[in-house]
């Protein structure tokens, strides 16, 4: 028994890492073409007008169209106020809405970034209901903006009820949440959450997993499901359900979880 746990394991470590050198190949290959210099010139007469003179400023188109601004400041001539007036500056320079970013704070400088705002925003509402008699729900969700312009809605129902369901449902949404800030796909990332749940030798940790994923400049929704409840996307068009038929994540070492991907339009609701 242990030798088979050793020998999975293994397994576990060799598709981690085949899914890190997966995005740092996707990183490499990232083509980035640089604004030229009439468009750099509009970026710092609009930020001039204003008073904010960065030391350098970066500009460059990203692949899927995005267009990214990059403000580095001296930290003695930066001022708190500047993350939020630079974005105004941003938008009527280059005749497209732009958004905050991060702020990053270095030892020599502080580093603003912009990128275009998302064609579409998300509204989202949740409920939930204990089981009678328990004091928590065993389901847990999240909601995150990722750095790419993606939205991710995600819900685990910890397979029972009370506090250790909610204790389940928690961790593998708080890992898998995790996963995907750090830049894995969804379905790596689900398939590392299953493979971790599964080596837990401490505890038999069985949750579903019900994953969107909304690329806000595209509309395309990807939906990751592992042992969770069906899906609805309503349009004008009608109702659509999205089922699956698989195990919840932890059962066993390697599953398929189902993937669905649908093209959004305005005004849809996802359920």
């Amino acid at each position: 028994m242990w030798q088979k746990r050793l020998l999975d394991s293994k397994n576990l470590s060799c598709m981690q890492l085949k899914s890190v050198s997966g995005i740092l190949d996707s990183i490499s290959k990232e083509r980035h073409r640089m604004a030229d210099g009439d468009t750099l010139s509009k970026i710092k007469t609009s930020l001039d007008s204003k008073g904010i003179v960065p030391e350098e400023i970066n500009a460059y188109f990203k692949e899927k169209g995005n267009f990214i601004v990059e403000l580095i400041f001296n930290p003695g001539n930066y001022r708190e106020d500047t993350k939020f007036i630079s974005a105004p500056c941003l938008s009527e320079a280059l005749g497209v809405k732009m958004r905050f970013n991060e702020i990053r704070h270095e030892i020599n400088h502080v580093m603003l970034s912009y990128s275009m705002s998302e064609r579409f925003t998300v509204s989202c509402a949740c409920t939930c209901t204990k089981k009678h008699g328990e004091q928590v729900c065993g389901d847990s969700f999240t909601t995150a903006n990722l750095s790419k312009g993606n939205f991710i809605a995600c819900i685990s129902d910890g397979m029972g009820s009370g506090e250790m369901a909610s204790e389940r449902s928690k961790r593998s949404i708080d890992l898998l949440k995790n996963f995907l800030q750090c830049g894995f796909e969804p379905m790596q990332a689900t398939r590392l959450l299953n493979s971790h749940l599964s080596f837990s030798f401490n505890d038999e940790i069985f949750s579903t997993v019900d994953l969107c994923s909304i690329n806000l400049h595209t509309g395309i929704a990807d939906f990751i499901k592992t042992g969770s409840a069906s899906t609805y996307i309503k349009t004008v068009d009608g109702i659509e359900k999205l089922s699956s038929a698989t195990l919840p994540a932890g059962v066993l070492a390697n599953i398929k979880p189902k993937h669905f991907s649908k093209k959004l339009d305005k005004d849809t609701l996802i359920i």
